[in-house]
């Protein structure tokens, strides 16, 4: 049964769902940390392919960046299983939905912030 979610991307990354929970150690690397992070922060919105390279590669894109990409986004879909969809578009964008609601924690520090 799928279950609420909350992301903690302040501090250690960790994604809890229901009784789950997800350390950044079972997450793919570092560069899979961060595109997990740009997904979550776009919150629902399609992130451009190209976006996503310059946040992974920001000083120079490897030559396989785009099969590396795809291969970022195929072991998020493994890891994050039924609960997380991460959709594409033709492959130009990508897009991160929860099955449920999501709080993330970076969110609600600057909701919390606008509203003081």
């Amino acid at each position: 049964m799928s279950e609420a979610a909350r992301v903690r991307l302040a501090g250690p990354l960790s994604v809890t769902i229901g009784p789950v929970r997800f350390d950044g150690g079972r997450f793919p690397g570092r560069q899979g940390r961060i595109v997990f992070a740009a997904l979550v922060l776009a919150a629902t919105r399609p992130v451009e392919r190209d976006r996503l390279a310059e946040i992974v590669w920001p000083n120079a894109l490897p030559p396989s960046w785009t099969r590396d990409l795809s291969v970022i986004i195929s072991k998020l879909r493994a890891l994050l299983g039924d609960d997380v969809s991460i959709t594409t578009g033709a492959g130009r964008w990508y897009a991160l939905t929860f099955r449920h609601n999501c709080q993330v924690d970076v969110v609600d520090a600057c909701t919390s912030v606008e509203h003081a």
